[in-house]
């Protein structure tokens, strides 16, 4: 992204939050149930998405949050979605280490929602390293996986929540290795270990998704997108949204810049 358009999404655009609200009570008014990724797989698993789903009147919305920097914003998208959807509805929300919000996650279970672990263990592993070479860091999987589990470990303890989903955070060094953190999860072992059901890139569940739209890159002309698709009648649609897209914390945003920043220079040395 551009250093113009990041200053600008980060510290100056308005709140985008009725336009997320305009979006749901389309969705909802067309007859879209909003499903969070576990209770996506679970119909997965029940065999509810089968020629008969695509047949009939069924649609969905299924709704993911990755909380990167402001829970607060978070808040503000929850409180929407129970005005819109209310508790005949879910959504999940996935929270890095530094952005966990207690009292939030537990509101969210105790609703009916669904919270989970946004991981980062390969790209956090590779800037302490510095390896530089994709082959060296495959190499470490077992060890970073070793990690990972008892990160998800303390997550739960710390949160007292059952993340049953993960999902992987992307980071600079994902993308300059076009290494997914998803690789971690390519061990059945660990899944079976660590009591994960799902996670919310698996082809299990997306091969059933007839369109996904990202607010990364669809910034401000994200909702529009959604209703085109919703528009279109397609029977199952993803959205991905981070709260810092949609209204300016410019204190979680600062700190956020400020470590990215700190560890690109860091790494480069």
């Amino acid at each position: 992204m551009k250093i113009n358009v990041r200053l600008y999404e980060d510290y100056w655009k308005k709140s985008r939050l009725k336009d997320y609200q305009n979006m749901l009570e389309y969705a909802k008014k067309n007859g879209y149930e909003m499903a969070g990724i576990l209770d996506f797989y679970t119909m997965v698993e029940n065999g509810k998405l089968s020629k008969d789903f695509y047949d009939g009147d069924k649609k969905l919305l299924i709704n993911r949050h990755d909380i990167d920097t402001s829970p607060k914003v978070a808040r503000k998208m929850f409180e929407i979605e129970k005005q819109v959807y209310g508790k005949n509805a879910s959504a999940t929300y996935y929270f890095r280490d530094s952005t966990v919000d207690t009292a939030l996650i537990h509101e969210l279970e105790q609703y009916g929602y669904e919270t989970g672990y946004h991981y980062e263990n390969i790209a956090k592993f590779e800037k302490r390293k510095k390896l530089k070479n994709v082959d060296k860091i495959r190499q470490y999987l077992p060890q970073i996986r070793i990690r990972f589990r008892q990160d998800l470990n303390n997550f739960r303890i710390k949160t007292d929540s059952r993340s049953l989903s993960v999902a992987s955070h992307g980071d600079f060094i994902n993308v300059k290795y076009s290494l997914s953190n998803t690789e971690l999860l390519n061990d059945p072992e660990i899944r079976t270990s660590s009591g994960i059901l799902v996670e919310a890139y698996d082809e299990k569940i997306m091969k059933y998704v007839e369109q996904r739209f990202a607010d990364h890159i669809l910034l401000g002309e994200f909702a529009d997108y959604v209703k085109e698709g919703i528009k279109m009648g397609k029977k199952c649609i993803m959205i991905l949204t981070h709260p810092r897209n949609w209204e300016v914390d410019r204190k979680a945003n600062t700190r956020e810049n400020f470590v990215r920043f700190f560890e690109a220079v860091q790494y480069k040395k």
